[in-house]
């Protein structure tokens, strides 16, 4: 005969179960549990700056926005570099034949992600200046 093990007691209904982990009752700063095998500190979150204009950017978000899409552009060129040296060091170039290099498709994959992000970001950056 199989002998079954009783259902252990839902989390909702095990009244150990909140102090542990809940920050119910401690102040700012205090050091908590975590699941009963590490400690932890925990701040309160400040709280997101958010301009009442949301809909307007400001001059500073175009500015951070400008500075993205240049780091956004080095990392492609890197990445460009690093997609041609593996084919060169491969001898492979035909990103169809089954012997290409995986470092260079995935680089690929990478970079194509890049650069849709980078023209997402331009034409944010279009709506700002525009």
């Amino acid at each position: 005969m199989i002998q079954r093990r009783p259902m252990p007691t839902p989390i909702a209904e095990n009244p150990d179960w909140h102090p542990v982990c809940c920050s119910r009752g401690r102040g700012h700063g205090v050091v908590r549990d975590l699941c009963q095998s590490r400690t932890i500190e925990v701040n309160d979150m400040m709280p997101l700056l958010r301009s009442a204009t949301i809909d307007q950017p400001t001059f500073n978000d175009a500015t951070r926005v400008r500075g993205l899409i240049d780091s956004l552009r080095v990392n492609l060129e890197a990445m460009t570099a690093d997609i041609e040296a593996e084919e060169r060091k491969s001898q492979i170039s035909d990103v169809a034949a089954i012997s290409y290099p995986i470092l260079a498709r995935s680089l690929r994959a990478r970079r194509d992600n890049l650069e849709a992000t980078i023209n997402l970001l331009s034409q944010s950056l279009a709506r700002f200046e525009g």
